[in-house]
């Protein structure tokens, strides 16, 4: 039975992580020199950034080892990488960085093997932070904020 609570959280995560977009909020996305930057460059998986896809919230916080991962045809995900770290290490370092980088977190939902995190942007945009294991890394996911 505790398996299938665990199932069933990930596909709340799932179905929360799928729905409509909200406004863009401005930014740049410069490749992250520290573990607080602008954020870490975006690409779709044929390689190239889609020109409707919105930039990362400046001042984005940046884990440490994080590496670029490609986006698929979605203008909803503005950034995705992977970081050498599993478990809580993920979520644990974004509920610390994101109020210290100037950004208010409006809802946080932990579980086994994905987390999200919506927090609010300086302009009051809402977006998401989704990190979700795969393999024996974490792959972090910032995308705008669905209902």
């Amino acid at each position: 039975m505790r398996f299938i609570g665990r199932g069933a959280a990930v596909l709340l995560l799932a179905a929360a992580a799928s729905g409509c977009t909200t406004k863009e909020e401005g930014g740049t996305s410069p490749v992250a020199a520290s573990s607080v930057g602008g954020g870490l460059p975006s690409t779709s998986a044929t390689g190239s950034p889609p020109s409707t896809r919105p930039a990362i919230p400046a001042g984005f916080p940046i884990m440490p080892g994080a590496k670029p991962d490609a986006l698929p045809d979605d203008a909803t995900l503005i950034a995705r990488w992977t970081v050498p770290v599993v478990g809580s290490a993920a979520y644990d370092f974004y509920t610390r960085a994101l109020p210290d980088a100037g950004f208010a977190i409006v809802g946080a939902y932990p579980a086994e093997r994905a987390a999200l995190i919506r927090f609010r942007g300086r302009t009051g945009t809402i977006w998401q932070v989704l990190a979700e294991l795969v393999g024996d890394r974490t792959q972090v996911t910032i995308q705008t904020d669905r209902p």
